[in-house]
């Protein structure tokens, strides 16, 4: 027997005055989309199912139901867009109220997570705290469930975004371990748009090399592809060749910076994602400009730093941190001064951060290449990077921070 296709299911019931039946299945027609990464037309059957959810006679279900639309529009334009994405976070504001008007638990927690993914993406520190403080106490409300994972994820990314190496390389090192596949993939469709285990796999890489332990964080990587072989996630694929580009680019070894980034190319354009594809052109500029600040390369950075430093964010100010490289490479200590000025003044609190340190040693040397005389601001912006690194547990930078201080006499 013939199954009727959702959105014209949805459509009729509509018309019969069946608004909860139709609402549903406008849902059911956008989790079909979703399937297919046809995002835009996920996005317009979950409008069509807001719709139908504000016809539903009785309070208490139209608000349930509206609140499960909220909640799948807040995930499917982080998908779509990345979780800098505005119409996302206002989604999860709308869903977040009716959870705790409707002692929601388990939809507070979904809400909450989106909006700490969001405060940290943006740089705001003190709220994506908050939200993780949140997130501890509707956890602790919850029975015994997978959720205590997705808190776990948080407790990794939190310190992540702000820079706590220590708390990273444990955080992320027991996600590793409590990892299941069969029982967390899931939450790849609801939490951030990617596997929590492939995350806690990345994290790790990055911050053992942060850590000074780069020749451990190549295996680690090749675990994390090893699992985006069995999960058939393409977002999931997308996401983790973005780390491994970013990874190597930070690490030196550029032949693998780009093999990574032609591959999440590859991913973009396959999947119709065009974000990644920008941020793939910009490590593909970044790499050439490591050999030898080709002037088209640096013009290349430019044209997509925006989308990777704003829309992208996963990797906090570095992004800014290659530009600024860049830019004073070529002789432009001046342009290179005003980015690492405008990643100061984008961060709510400057000194916390995975890349703070070296925004700050970068800081340090540019205030010199612009003018000699500039002892003082050098010295203090390059003892703040030391202090931050050293309180961060981040090795490698605060290596090159007391070795710049030692390079311009200021140790």
């Amino acid at each position: 027997q013939a199954t009727v296709e959702p959105g014209l299911l949805a459509h009729h019931l509509g018309r019969a005055g069946e608004a909860k039946e139709a609402c549903r299945s406008w849902v059911a027609a956008a989790d079909d989309a979703g399937r297919k990464l046809a995002f835009a037309e996920a996005l317009a059957n979950l409008k069509s199912a807001l719709a139908a959810a504000g016809a539903i006679a009785d309070e208490k279900e139209r608000k349930a139901e509206i609140l499960e639309v909220q909640l799948k529009l807040g995930a499917t334009h982080i998908l779509r867009a990345g979780p800098s994405s505005d119409e996302g976070a206002a989604a999860f504001r709308e869903a977040h109220a009716l959870a705790e008007e409707l002692h929601a638990d388990p939809q507070q927690f979904q809400a909450a997570w989106g909006l700490y993914l969001k405060a940290a993406r943006s740089r705001k520190f003190e709220e994506a705290k908050a939200r993780t403080e949140e997130l501890h106490s509707v956890s602790a409300r919850l029975p015994a469930s997978d959720l205590e994972f997705e808190s776990l994820h948080n407790q990794w990314g939190i310190a992540y975004f702000t820079g706590q190496n220590t708390a990273m390389l444990e955080r992320s090192a027991e996600g590793m371990r409590r990892y299941e596949r069969e029982r967390h993939h899931r939450f790849s469709y609801v939490f951030g748009g990617h596997d929590p285990g492939v995350c806690s796999h990345c994290v790790q890489a990055t911050s053992l090399a942060i850590a000074g332990r780069g020749n451990e964080a190549t295996p680690v990587l090749d675990a994390a592809f090893a699992l985006v072989d069995t999960l058939g996630h393409p977002l999931t694929l997308a996401f983790t060749h973005g780390n491994a580009t970013c990874f190597y680019e930070l690490v030196g070894d550029l032949t693998r910076c780009t093999t990574h980034a032609h591959e999440l190319a590859k991913a973009a354009a396959k999947y119709d994602y065009p974000l990644f594809g920008k941020v793939s052109a910009f490590f593909l500029a970044a790499a050439r400009v490591r050999e030898n600040a080709d002037p088209a390369a640096v013009a290349q950075l430019e044209s997509h730093f925006e989308a990777t430093y704003v829309d992208y964010g996963y990797i906090g100010v570095y992004p800014g941190i290659i530009l600024a490289g860049a830019l004073r490479a070529s002789g432009r200590p001046a342009e290179a001064m005003k980015v690492i000025e405008r990643l100061i003044a984008d961060t709510a609190t400057p000194e916390i951060g995975i890349f703070a340190s070296e925004t700050w040693r970068m800081r340090g040397e540019l205030a010199l290449a612009i003018s000699a005389d500039a002892i003082v601001q050098a010295k203090k912006d390059l003892q703040t990077a030391v202090r931050i690194a050293s309180a961060q547990g981040a090795v490698i930078y605060e290596a090159s921070a007391r070795a710049s201080l030692q390079k311009y006499g200021l140790a």
